[in-house]
């Protein structure tokens, strides 16, 4: 693969330099969600992916925050603005300069032991990836077996996979969960905390040798109890989301006298799923025409109520954005993106 050579920016944020006999480079200024900065002053961080050494494959992956300290280093298979395919040693630090985080990759996934630190420079936590998942039927679960946990002062809670085991949000200020585990695993009780917008949740959850056995869970601390057995069930369209298109074609009538063909005919729209399942905020995002994307609304607005969004046995707002397209035979949805929750960072 040969790297496409990017033009410099000058910055005063980010000062680099490249002489004539360095490797060839790419340079993204990115933002924290990993898409570009436009303009790139106003970067989160820039990374630098530099030609393989001689002798490897690997490209050399250098990232830096704003103060030009080092944010991670480590090597890949692939460049770009996203994902990285890691192989090796990967070290992320803080803006400070202390390590956060020091893991061993090997094809882009996360194996044998991963070494967490505080903010302040002390060991937080050991983590031990298997290479699978540990409970393939529910995402929000890790990949790891948990070793060992200390507090922000280096006090031990947890060793050798047995003891008490905290997580926290990225800035270390807040808690997530917390809870025993055993022989790495999440055991007996453990409770937490998450916000998704203006909406925070508080959770108990029992387990036993990490499988999630119930759970209940209170809404901006409402004394009512919602019971769960499951941490997320998307919504859906009267349990199955090809009756959405089934209703849509059924109500949908194409406008007459159009300049655009059917069959080439594409709307991009958006909503709203609520709590209670209704659509609101309904929006057209893209349309050949208006009368296509009036019908569409008119239709839209019909729409029987879905089964509406859970995580933690709470019902939780989440926005559809869709794009549609017409064949002959069927309204058909050519692609589906959902925004999920927000959660605090």
């Amino acid at each position: 693969m040969r790297l496409k050579i990017l033009p410099l920016l000058v910055l005063c944020l980010f000062c680099f330099t490249r002489s004539a006999g360095q490797r060839r480079q790419n340079i993204y200024y990115l933002k924290n969600n990993g898409t570009l900065s436009d303009p790139p002053k106003d970067a989160d961080f820039v990374r630098i992916i530099s030609e393989p050494d001689s002798g490897t494959n690997l490209y050399n992956v250098n990232e830096y925050y704003p103060n030009n300290q080092l944010k991670l280093t480590g090597q890949s298979y692939n460049v770009g603005t996203g994902n990285l395919m890691f192989e090796g040693s990967v070290v992320s630090f803080y803006p400070s300069g202390k390590k956060q985080r020091v893991s061993t990759y090997a094809k882009g996934r996360l194996v044998d032991n991963s070494y967490e630190y505080y903010p302040n420079g002390k060991l937080y936590a050991i983590k031990e990836y298997t290479g699978s998942y540990l409970v393939p039927d529910d995402y929000l679960y890790g990949l790891c077996l948990l070793k060992v946990c200390n507090d922000s002062l280096g006090k031990n809670l947890a060793t050798d996979g047995n003891g008490y085991y905290i997580t926290y949000y990225p800035d270390f200020k807040t808690i997530h969960e917390e809870g025993t585990i055993k022989d790495g695993l999440k055991e007996g009780t453990w409770k937490g905390y998450i916000k998704y917008n203006n909406d925070s949740i508080s959770y108990v959850e029992q387990f036993a040798a990490n499988k999630l056995i119930s759970g209940n869970s209170t809404l901006n601390n409402d004394s009512k109890l919602a019971d769960y057995k499951v941490r997320a069930a998307s919504a859906n369209f009267f349990l199955n989301d090809k009756k959405f298109a089934d209703f849509l074609e059924s109500n949908f009538q194409y406008p007459k006298g159009l300049k655009t063909k059917k069959n080439d005919a594409k709307v991009s729209f958006q909503f709203t799923v609520d709590r209670d399942g209704s659509l609101t905020d309904l929006k057209i995002l893209s349309t050949p025409e208006e009368a296509i994307g009036t019908e569409l609304l008119r239709v839209l607005e019909k729409s029987p109520k879905w089964t509406p969004e859970y995580y933690y046995g709470q019902a939780i707002p989440i926005t559809c954005k869709l794009e549609t397209g017409f064949t002959r035979r069927a309204f058909e949805i050519t692609s589906t993106i959902i925004t999920g929750a927000n959660w605090i960072k």
